[in-house]
């Protein structure tokens, strides 16, 4: 999950966007199925602020489940607070 959410934020920097839609449609089905529709929400939501896209932002943070046992780091903290 890691290694996903590492190489979509390299992606997003160096706006390869059309690389990076690539790599999530591709890889984001080989992510763990329990946090697989989390990662890949707030993934997408990522790179629709980027494109600065915002209202499909929201339609992707809306769905995101959150769970007590799973925090995010503080990058993804900083992100939810300024998009939300």
């Amino acid at each position: 999950m890691g290694i996903f959410s590492n190489i979509c934020t390299l992606a997003l920097r160096q706006k390869k966007m059309d690389w990076l839609k690539d790599f999530i449609t591709n890889y984001g089905e080989k992510l763990p199925i329990v946090f697989q529709k989390n990662i890949l929400l707030f993934t997408w939501a990522k790179y629709y602020f980027t494109m600065e896209n915002y209202p499909i932002i929201l339609k992707y943070l809306s769905q995101i489940d959150t769970y007590p046992d799973i925090s995010l780091s503080p990058p993804e903290k900083e992100y939810l607070s300024i998009v939300c």
